[in-house]
C-alpha cells in the first residue's frame, strides 16, 4: 500500500451538523457493502478497520445531535467509543504535535511544517475493497 502526505491543520470540513455533514460523512462509509468484504468458500464477512473506524465516528457524531434512546442505539454508541478508543491506542502514534490552542489565528506559522504526516493512503483501502 502506498503512503500520501498531509498536513494536519485545525480546519473546519466534515462538519458535525447540517445536511451537508451528513452527505460527507455518509460518503466515507461504501453504501453497497457496509465496508465489509466476503472472503473464503464461505464468503465469510470482516470488515476493514479503516471503515468501523470511520463508521463509528459518525455514530458518535449523530449522537452528539440526537442521545439514542434504545438500548441497541446506546449499547452501540458505547461500542464505538470502545473501539475508536481501542484502535488509537493500537496505534501508538507518539509523534508530537505542536500544540495550537482552539482557533487557527492561535497557531504560530512556524508551527504548521511541523504538523507534516505521512500516512497509508486510504483511497487505496477503498480501491482494494471495491475491485477484490
Amino acid at each position: 500500500m502506498g503512503t500520501i502526505d498531509i498536513s494536519i491543520e485545525q480546519m473546519v470540513h466534515n462538519p458535525i451538523n447540517g445536511t451537508q455533514a451528513d452527505i460527507e460523512w455518509g460518503m466515507l462509509v461504501p453504501k453497497e457493502n457496509s465496508g465489509l468484504v466476503l472472503l473464503g468458500p464461505d464468503s465469510r464477512r470482516f470488515g476493514i478497520s479503516m471503515i468501523h473506524s470511520l463508521h463509528c465516528l459518525d455514530r458518535l457524531r449523530k449522537a452528539i445531535k440526537a442521545k439514542p434512546t434504545s438500548p441497541s442505539g446506546q449499547y452501540h454508541i458505547q461500542h464505538c467509543f470502545n473501539y475508536i478508543r481501542q484502535m488509537v491506542l493500537c496505534a501508538a502514534d507518539t509523534r508530537l504535535d505542536p500544540f495550537s490552542g482552539v482557533s487557527r489565528e492561535e497557531t504560530p506559522v512556524s508551527d504548521r511544517r511541523m504538523s507534516q504526516y505521512t500516512c497509508r493512503d486510504w483511497l487505496a483501502v477503498y480501491q482494494a475493497m471495491n475491485n477484490p
